[in-house]
């Protein structure tokens, strides 16, 4: 489940400010269980949509399809209650910010 740090640390990869992002990272993904009742597969994918992975990438990461990753992508909406991408990643980016504070970090 390292798709929001492997994002990020493509991003920025001399930031120092998240030593602590798979921690971070992983209360992120308790946060989307707890709430909205994801799966631990549904978690993984969706912490990897969050952060801007390539949907090509996660279906050769995870080795699934692409018609199953689509059936998980539309189970996260739905849990979520988003229609878009971009409604999950600022639903995520809100989690994100929570988990960065739990850990002392926002």
């Amino acid at each position: 489940m390292e798709g929001t740090v492997i994002a990020y640390r493509r991003r920025n990869p001399n930031d120092e400010e998240m030593p602590d992002a798979p921690r971070v990272e992983r209360e992120l993904a308790q946060l989307l269980r707890e709430r909205y009742g994801l799966t631990n597969k549904e978690t993984e994918i969706a912490i990897r949509l969050i952060g801007n992975e390539r949907q090509a990438s996660i279906v050769e990461t995870l080795n699934i399809s692409h018609n199953t990753l689509k059936t998980h992508r539309r189970r996260i909406y739905e849990k979520l209650g988003a229609s878009r991408q971009i409604d999950l990643v600022a639903e995520g980016h809100k989690l994100w910010a929570q988990a960065r504070k739990n850990y002392g970090q926002g």
